[in-house]
């Protein structure tokens, strides 16, 4: 009886442990910064850093929100146009502000505006280049730089013998461009041939991969799949390196790292 049920819940807590070690999952416990609700920000979508704040875009309305790390507080800009989809290149901050993008500065002030994004999954800027995501063409597109924007004419990157799958989403890029698919498959290219590349299977599979992010700074690889709440760290040889399972991640749309304060903002 007892006895039994106690030996049970044992074997159960040790089975779930090494379940736990052998999918490396990490539990981890979050700290709440600032509360971003759909009444503070309507369908906040991105973040940036900022220096020492993160900006806070919305999808639905022409305001950003900034957040101080240090203390927490929070300040309103506005913006020309809702902003999505950051991507940050040194202390310039690019953000898609519909079918263009454009520098956002701490203010809210946005740059001239590079039109060149309709119809784009993703994109990334690297070495003076813009990288455009176009699936539905079985291409990425390559635009660069002209004075403070880029050029209006792109060239195709994707050489003839690769394709790309059809459900391919995210960009990412470190010198290769990874090219991310919803399900967490990821493609690997250089200069614009894919190079073998394949991630550890793991347990369970993604199934809803909803932001990615590397750079040439990082060893790793990072893959949100909120659908699982958690964060998927892969090295650059596709192994794994932890799954991060928090609750919080289960709506979380964007997600922020700062490997050197060993931090993750979502």
């Amino acid at each position: 009886g007892t006895a039994n049920k106690l030996v049970r819940e044992q074997l159960s807590g040790i089975v779930a442990t090494a379940l736990a070690e052998l999918r490396k999952e990490i539990l981890v416990q979050t700290t709440l910064v600032a509360p971003i609700t759909d009444v503070t920000l309507a369908r906040p979508r991105a973040l940036a850093f900022y220096d020492e704040e993160i900006m806070v875009g919305s999808a639905h309305t022409s305001r950003a929100i900034l957040v101080k790390l240090t203390s927490g507080t929070t300040r309103e800009v506005g913006t020309p146009n809702p902003i999505t989809n950051a991507y940050a290149v040194d202390k310039t901050v690019w953000w898609q502000l519909g079918t263009g993008i454009a520098p956002v500065d701490a203010l809210g002030a946005a740059g001239e505006l590079f039109g060149q994004v309709e119809n784009a999954s993703d994109y990334v800027i690297f070495n003076q280049g813009l990288y455009v995501l176009r699936p539905d063409e079985e291409q990425i597109i390559r635009y660069s730089a002209r004075s403070a924007t880029f050029s209006g004419s792109g060239q195709p990157w994707i050489k003839k013998q690769t394709v790309l799958p059809l459900d391919a989403r995210f960009l990412a890029i470190d010198g290769d461009l990874y090219v991310v698919s919803v399900n967490g498959s990821v493609q690997k290219l250089r200069r614009g041939m894919a190079i073998p590349f394949n991630l550890t299977p793991i347990d369970p599979d993604m199934t809803n991969v909803t932001d990615v992010w590397t750079s040439e700074k990082t060893s790793f690889i990072y893959l949100l799949d909120a659908e699982s709440a958690r964060l998927v760290v892969f090295t650059k040889e596709g192994k794994l390196r932890a799954q991060y399972r928090t609750d919080v991640l289960k709506t979380a749309t964007s997600f922020l790292v700062d490997e050197k304060k060993k931090k993750v903002y979502v």
